[in-house]
């Protein structure tokens, strides 16, 4: 249990400060995290593409914050830079 979660952070940043970046172990890691979940049956699509518009339309909303939906036409407004909704 941690008691002072301020001295844990500080602990935390100072040790991420201190290590170098390793590329090949931190891939490793990520490889291994895959194989388990293939493993566990997470990854199971085989058809790369199942489920694209999904992911396309939590892009579009993430990348449209604070730029308005017009219920009208069913998406979102295009607007140039710098012009605000």
């Amino acid at each position: 249990m941690v008691k002072n979660a301020a001295i844990l952070e500080q602990f935390e940043l100072e040790l991420m400060r201190r290590e170098p970046v390793d590329f090949r172990r931190n891939l490793a890691i990520v490889e291994a995290l895959a194989e388990e979940a293939t493993t566990l049956g997470v990854f199971r699509r085989l058809d790369p593409l199942e489920g694209i518009e999904t992911i396309i339309r939590v892009a579009r909303a993430v990348n449209h914050v604070g730029v308005p939906l017009d219920a009208s036409l069913g998406h979102w407004v295009e607007q140039s830079p710098g012009e605000t909704g």
